[in-house]
């Protein structure tokens, strides 16, 4: 009876993680906000030139033994002559592999108005 229960109860801990790894909330982007590109300064450092707002990596196995990488930063800039270095992201690649598609997307504030600049 032991035993039994013991079994029970490691598939409904099983099933439970099974069914709950399919809600993660990293699998769901964040949407667009308008208060993140009004924002002026970081909460956490005042006089930090850039911040990441959210960064998330997803790897998905692929049939024939190759494995797809999904990269997803959004990046506030608040001091474009200091964030040198976030201005200018590198993507690390080994030999063999390649880049199938880069999309990013510039929010810029220009009076009240947002603008949006697609970068292919």
């Amino acid at each position: 009876m032991k035993f039994k229960n013991a079994f029970l109860g490691l598939l409904w801990s099983t099933s439970s993680a099974l069914v709950g790894a399919q809600t993660h909330k990293f699998l769901s982007l964040p949407a667009f906000s308008e208060a993140e590109v009004k924002k002026t300064s970081s909460f956490i450092d005042k006089d930090a030139p850039a911040e990441i707002l959210y960064n998330s990596v997803r790897f998905n196995i692929l049939p024939r033994q190759s494995m797809e990488k999904e990269y997803y930063s959004k990046i506030k800039i608040y001091d474009k002559k200091k964030a040198e270095e976030w201005l200018n992201l590198e993507i690390p690649m080994q030999s063999g592999e390649r880049l199938l598609e880069f999309e990013a997307t510039v929010y810029n504030l220009a009076g009240d108005k947002v603008e949006k600049i697609a970068v292919n």
